[in-house]
């Protein structure tokens, strides 16, 4: 009835990782791509998470680039860093996506921190300088007609849990200098999409996580922060979801 809209790519099966799912090899994934638009009334909307670092659907293993990590993009200069999300946002054109679930503007506050900080995923502590970054990794995917989407808001960076395992409380954690990134980005006009994480925090809605929260989504982010675009739910898969709610 109302047609296809989107789809998201991934490497693996999320509960067997030893299985392939849809991305195994650049001619299969162009076949993968190019058949789904054809099935589709409208453009579809590919979507994949192309982190860069340990967060990549389109591996060195299958024939693709190659990208450093935010930690390590962090650490080389503005131009530098622009080359790489050049080359990045061309190998998703090519091999027809249109949507990367990217970038992580979560600052590193906690070294505890296992999801965002331990796999690299942030560009730092500073808002300021996540911001620079993130909009250098936005400007390029725009150049290359991929839409970003930046996450996880309202912050995943300070958490000591992993929202894959089960509900996360931020409550005592969370700092609300996690908000700048999207503050800065938003007045900047780079924004495109905003992803929302499963994380609690019982000031902000004393029942739901920010996924399912009106207060977190529409009053804090719309509201407060002047966000007018999309906003997509991280996904309805992890635990902290599915062990407490029915989809």
């Amino acid at each position: 009835r109302y047609d296809l809209l989107g789809v998201i790519l991934f490497d693996k099966f999320y509960n067997d990782k030893s299985k392939t799912k849809n991305i195994s090899s650049p001619k299969q994934l162009k076949m993968l791509t190019t058949q789904l638009q054809s099935f589709s009334k409208k453009p579809l909307l590919i979507s994949v998470d192309q982190e860069g670092g340990r967060v990549a659907r389109l591996k060195e293993a299958y024939g693709f680039e190659a990208f450093l990590s935010a930690k390590e993009v962090s650490k080389l200069s503005k131009s530098d860093a622009k080359k790489i999300y050049d080359k990045l946002s061309k190998m998703l054109n090519t091999n027809g996506i249109n949507c990367n679930f990217a970038p992580v503007v979560d600052l590193s506050l906690n070294p505890e921190n296992k999801v965002i900080v331990g796999l690299e995923r942030s560009y730092g502590a500073d808002a300021d300088k996540v911001s620079e970054y993130a909009e250098v990794f936005i400007d390029s995917l725009r150049n290359h007609n991929v839409i970003s989407v930046i996450k996880h808001f309202p912050g995943h960076g300070s958490s000591l849990g992993d929202s894959h395992k089960d509900f996360v409380d931020i409550t005592r954690t969370w700092d609300k200098k996690e908000l700048e990134p999207y503050r800065k980005l938003i007045d900047a006009n780079k924004v495109d999409m905003i992803m929302t994480a499963h994380v609690f925090h019982r000031f902000l809605d004393l029942k739901l996580p920010a996924t399912l929260s009106y207060k977190i989504n529409t009053k804090l982010l719309r509201e407060k922060l002047g966000y007018k675009g999309v906003i997509i739910s991280d996904d309805l898969q992890m635990a902290a979801i599915t062990k407490h709610y029915s989809l």
